[in-house]
């Protein structure tokens, strides 16, 4: 404990008026020796915080008084701890009865919005590698996107658009596809952009474990024609290509990167990260970025393990129980929460779908999820397993794993209930989600709790979803056969195929009992007054290039 919050514990029993306490009273005040007590009071004084006279002889109590310059060096420590981003051991630091008083000046201690071109945005957890190559959470993969560049984007409206490459086309019924790279590209650090990092870029997907490997093994090679031309040769036709390469993986990363890449990354976004402590991070605007500078200059993002954000955050992103400030601003995403069942007798497995769905788990009157009939809400509902009872229990205990699902303190308390009814026992087991980030392969468990969100290339997210989370979880045979219908998808030039291909997969899934769709959940985005340009993508996160602050009366100072 810090000098200052001892003299802080002495001040808040005895204020600044002339006391006498003895020594052994003060020992218990600071909850140390009576002779560390006389080191510490000798320490205070020392720094002109109190003056202390001890008593000398029989019945004579010492005289103490207190200033109150000590509680100006406190507030300063505090604050050097905030401005390194961390709160959370600020807050632990000071007295319970304090903590809101001291969230209450926070704004005042922030100095929040720097003239309208510094937001403060807070996280809910604190993050994980921001490699492309290992990212595997939705969380890293949004701030992946801000700070790194793609060859191609997907807009809304208008589908696939250039980004690095200003131009592509399909060669050999697309099994060649070949780029042209906008000129005078670089990364954040100065050092060149050019066919040569994308070739390394892709080549190390390809053949470093990650959790989209998978996506990059039919990548023959590539190959520079120079510095702003490069063809991608595949193993077979691949119409879904030019989607992965606009995929948060495929971001392209220098040639040369530091050893620790992930915790201080390197890329060519519109956002560079300028500095990193354990609780904060600075992303600083790049004012020459290809698509246009951003219209802020620096966004904070704080991480913060609390269960409501104190006043000074200009966007909050929320995903949790509660009301939302607007019922009407709930977002929808596309993808659900669902269940992959590991039970191999056909009949045991659909009569355990059937009794986890009838009736479904989620009811449909909540706030903020919705019971789910299909992978995505916009398909038609499944048919499912007619409900029955299980004639004869697949074991007495099942066990569930899932990787740190954000709504598995929801869904877990519903599946065990529904299981105790007809006797089986739920053992529970939440995973390390490091493995989701190694791209190894998945431990075996009779369920496996899930939650996808689909990105705003809703193609290539069910692509990456059906080869991905859920092909993992089954048995080699039905792998293989998901193998070769995914084939068969890329193999399809038109989007509306696919898209088809997608949904009779999902509802095969389904229908065997592998699947179980349980629910579609909202998240809700609290911009401030304020501040503009807070749209949602699918996912549920903002592009941060497009915030603004208005600097009108709704501001405050």
């Amino acid at each position: 404990m810090s000098l200052a919050r001892y003299f802080q514990k002495l001040y808040q029993t005895y204020g600044e008026q002339p006391v006498q306490p003895g020594l052994p009273e003060l020992a218990a005040q600071l909850c140390v020796s009576e002779r560390h007590a006389r080191q510490l009071l000798g320490r205070m004084q020392g720094e002109g915080w109190l003056t202390w006279q001890a008593g000398r002889g029989r019945g004579v109590r010492s005289t103490l008084q207190l200033h109150g310059k000590a509680l100006q060096q406190l507030e300063q420590e505090l604050q050097q701890l905030l401005q390194q981003g961390a709160l959370s051991q600020v807050l632990q630091r000071l007295p319970a009865a304090e903590r809101q008083q001291w969230l209450d000046s926070l704004p005042r201690l922030l100095a929040q919005h720097d003239a309208g071109s510094r937001l403060r945005i807070p996280l809910p957890r604190a993050l994980k590698s921001l490699d492309p190559l290992t990212v595997a959470f939705w969380l890293e993969a949004n701030l992946v996107r801000q700070l790194f560049d793609r060859l191609l984007e997907v807009d809304p409206q208008r589908g696939l658009v250039g980004s690095l490459a200003h131009h592509w086309e399909a060669q050999q019924q697309g099994q060649c596809w070949r780029f042209w790279l906008r000129p005078r590209l670089q990364f954040h650090d100065g050092s060149v952009l050019d066919s040569t990092a994308v070739m390394e870029t892709l080549l190390r997907l390809r053949d470093e474990p990650g959790p989209a490997q998978w996506q990059y093994r039919h990548l023959r090679r590539v190959v520079c024609h120079d510095a702003l031309g490069f063809s991608c040769e595949l193993e077979r036709p691949d119409w879904l290509w030019p989607h992965c390469l606009a995929n948060g993986p495929a971001s392209i990363v220098p040639r040369r990167r530091r050893r620790h890449f992930g915790e201080l990354p390197v890329g060519s976004g519109p956002w560079r990260l300028l500095q990193r402590h354990p609780g904060r991070l600075l992303l600083q605007a790049m004012p020459y970025h290809h698509r246009g500078a951003p219209l802020l200059e620096q966004i904070e993002l704080w991480i913060l393990d609390l269960p409501d954000y104190p006043a000074p955050y200009d966007l909050v992103w929320q995903q949790e129980e509660g009301q939302p400030v607007h019922s009407e601003g709930l977002h929808w995403p596309e993808g659900c929460h669902y269940l992959i069942l590991g039970e191999p007798d056909d009949n045991q497995r659909q009569q355990l779908a059937a009794l986890l769905s009838h009736p479904p788990l989620v009811a449909d009157d909540e706030v903020w999820r919705r019971p789910a009939h299909h992978l995505l809400a916009s398909w038609p509902p499944m048919e499912g397993t007619p409900a029955g009872r299980i004639s004869r229990p697949p074991a007495q205990v099942l066990t569930l794993q899932h990787f740190g699902v954000p709504q598995a303190s929801v869904l877990l308390p519903r599946i065990r209930q529904r299981l105790s009814m007809a006797g089986i026992t739920l053992t529970v087991l939440q995973r390390n989600a490091a493995l989701l980030q190694e791209g190894t392969g998945f431990p075996r468990a009779d369920l496996t709790l899930q939650g996808e969100i689909l990105s705003e290339d809703t193609i290539f997210s069910l692509y990456e979803w059906l080869g991905g989370n859920i092909i993992e979880h089954l048995p080699p045979l039905r792998q293989q056969a998901l193998w070769r219908a995914l084939a068969r998808i890329q193999a399809m030039p038109g989007q509306a195929e696919q898209l088809a291909g997608f949904q009779q997969e999902a509802s095969h899934l389904i229908q065997e009992g592998w699947l179980l769709p349980l629910s579609h959940e909202a998240n809700c985005l609290h911009p401030a007054p304020w501040l503009a340009g807070a749209k949602p993508g699918n996912n549920g996160w903002v592009d941060f290039s497009k915030l603004w602050v208005r600097g009108d009366s709704t501001q405050p100072s």
